[in-house]
């Protein structure tokens, strides 16, 4: 649980929003790379309290993948 006063907070990801080929979670997000939805190996978000900054970070994690990802997160 997180407590927020006078603030606020934003998350964004693909938590919510993915489809599944052949069991693979799909994201609705396309990678620039390839021109083809984002597999992933499990939802990936991020949270602000700017609703713009959570929605960039989420999208650029879940283009990037798990360990490029992570990397650029730390």
């Amino acid at each position: 649980m997180l407590a927020v006063e006078d603030q606020a907070l934003a998350t964004s990801g693909d938590y919510h929003n993915f489809y599944g080929v052949d069991g693979v979670h799909r994201s609705p997000t396309i990678d620039p790379r390839t021109g083809r939805p984002s597999p992933t190996t499990s939802p990936r978000s991020a949270s602000s309290s700017r609703a713009m900054l959570a929605d960039g970070w989420a999208t650029a994690l879940n283009v990037l993948g798990p360990d490029a990802g992570l990397e650029l997160a730390t």
